[in-house]
Parts: structure tokens; C-alpha cells; sequence
């Protein structure tokens, strides 16, 4: 049996906390899902993906050349946000539809709150609250899309990563 990569294993645990985050804030209720504490799912998995791109140079004898390290890290941030999308999705149209209006209310309320912050005038400030109660947040297309922005962005944060933890062959470190 072929071992698994290093990116792979990480992301795994990665995937696993993450989908623990989602089931702990789902059973606390839709202030904590829609909360800023899932954040710290997304900090562990950020250190998972660090210590991946450590194990990987450690692996190959304290070299890691910048391509590898970069397709370790985002190997970790696709498989772990991967199955939270999908988890995420299953649980709120599949398992607990109910949840879902509960969660969706939550965000048009937070959409018009926002934009109150934003000292928006209360014409458009109904107009985007009216856009938010028409359009699911939770389609499978939406968040495959939500999905996609992530990954441009952790594609980066694992650029960052490598680069700062690679060390070519016959340089001192």
C-alpha cells in the first residue's frame, strides 16, 4: 500500500478538526455558527499546514525546494476546506434544513447590520437585505464558488509558507 503524502496526512487532520469546529458551533446554536470563534478552526489548520511544509523539509534531509513545499501546504488547505465545504453543505440542506433558514436569517440580519455600520442609507440598506433574503447563501454552486475565493487565497498563504520555510541544496541555513 502506497503511503500517503505528507500534504495529504496533514490536510486529513486538518479536515477533521475543521469538521469538529462546524459540528461543535452547529450544536451551540447559529449565534456561535455564524460567529467569529469558527476563526480559530482556520488559525489550527493554518499551523497544521506550517507544520506540514517542516515535516516535508524534514523528510528530505532539511532541503525543500519552493514548488514542494507550495504543493504540500495547498494539498493541506485543499483536502481540509474541501470537506468542510462539503460537510457544511450536507448539514444545511441534507440534515437540518431548519438550521439552515435559522442560519440564513442570520445572515440577512448581519447583512443589514453591516451596512448600518457602513452608515449606508436606509433605501439601499433594505434593497441589500431584500437581495439577501432572495438569494440562498447555501446552494452547492454558491459554495463551491465561496470554495474557490478560499483557495486563491490560502494558494498564496501556502506561497508565503514555503517560501519562508524552503532551503535549496547547498545553501547554509
Amino acid at each position: 500500500m502506497k503511503k500517503l503524502s505528507v500534504g495529504t496526512f496533514y490536510g486529513i487532520i486538518g479536515g477533521v478538526i475543521l469538521l469538529l469546529f462546524v459540528v461543535g458551533t452547529y450544536l451551540a446554536g447559529v449565534e456561535v455558527y455564524m460567529s467569529k470563534v469558527v476563526f480559530l478552526g482556520y488559525a489550527i489548520m493554518l499551523l497544521l499546514a506550517a507544520a506540514a511544509v517542516l515535516t516535508e523539509k524534514k523528510r528530505q534531509g532539511g532541503f525543500l525546494d519552493l514548488r514542494t513545499g507550495i504543493k504540500t501546504c495547498f494539498t493541506v488547505f485543499v483536502i481540509a476546506l474541501g470537506a468542510q465545504t462539503l460537510f457544511n453543505f450536507l448539514l444545511l440542506n441534507v440534515i437540518d434544513p431548519h438550521f439552515k433558514q435559522a442560519a440564513w436569517q442570520a445572515v440577512v440580519k448581519n447583512t443589514g447590520d453591516v451596512a448600518r455600520r457602513f452608515g449606508m442609507p436606509d433605501d439601499l440598506v433594505e434593497k441589500a437585505v431584500a437581495d439577501q433574503r432572495s438569494n440562498d447563501p447555501y446552494t452547492f454552486g454558491r459554495m463551491l464558488t465561496g470554495l474557490a475565493f478560499y483557495l486563491i487565497f490560502y494558494f498564496f498563504i501556502s506561497l508565503l509558507i514555503a517560501a519562508v520555510v524552503r532551503r535549496k541544496k547547498g545553501t547554509v541555513q
